[in-house]
């Protein structure tokens, strides 16, 4: 856990290597398919690729990432008890394919009672976070199928957390080959912060790119 620590600090991610195992996987993807069905966002092709707001709308997920560790693990890498704050499911696949630009996570579920300035998206509040709180918050990314640059894998600028809220303008100069692919395993949590810089390209072949984003803090967000 010390190295994963010191790698998340200096390079602003790491890889926690086989961590979920295949029946808690299958497990998640039977809580998760349902919600997915009914309340997806669907590309312009017609392929469900992502749902929102799985927390809120699926009661056992909670249960079950601690059940599994995961709750743990995020734990231990903020140094303080942690819990989810928001959790998305992404599926890239032939039907839905997309490119996503370099960005940084800066919007984030919040309380429904939040005094930031915030909008509501599928019944959730969703707030822009200053670069203060957005560096006390830990991104989990759970992978359910092996993923590499064929099938979309989530690149990154190591170190690029560092620089803070980084403005629009910088973010669309950072060249491309500054870009690290981040390849994973099924089981693999790829572990970010927030103000990494990170990209991804579509699928250049047929296979899938399962994932369960979550959001971790140490308090609520209000």
């Amino acid at each position: 856990m010390t190295a994963l620590s010191a790698e998340l600090e200096t390079a602003g991610f790491t890889l926690a290597r086989n961590f979920v195992n295949a029946e808690t996987r299958d497990l998640l993807l039977r809580l998760t398919t349902p919600a997915v069905d009914s309340g997806a966002v669907h590309h312009r092709g017609g392929g469900a690729f992502a749902a929102r707001g799985l927390l809120r709308k699926v009661s056992e997920l909670g249960r079950l990432l601690e059940a599994c560790g995961v709750d743990a693990l995020a734990s231990a890498l903020l140094g303080d008890r942690a819990a989810p704050l928001d959790a998305t499911f992404f599926d890239k696949h032939a039907r839905a394919n997309w490119t996503v630009p370099g960005h940084q996570d800066r919007i984030v579920a919040v309380a429904p009672t939040t005094a930031r300035k915030h909008r509501i998206r599928d019944g959730i509040a969703y707030a822009e976070l200053d670069a203060k709180t957005l560096a006390r918050l830990v991104a989990l990314r759970i992978h359910f199928d092996p993923t590499d640059g064929e099938t979309g894998a989530v690149c990154v600028v190591p170190g690029s957390h560092l620089d803070g809220v980084m403005p629009s303008g910088q973010i669309s100069n950072v060249p491309l080959n500054h870009y690290v692919p981040c390849a994973a395993g099924a089981g693999d949590v790829l572990i970010l912060r927030p103000l990494l810089l990170h990209r991804s390209s579509p699928s250049r072949g047929e296979g899938q790119r399962r994932v369960l984003h979550l959001v971790y803090g140490t308090q609520e967000l209000t």
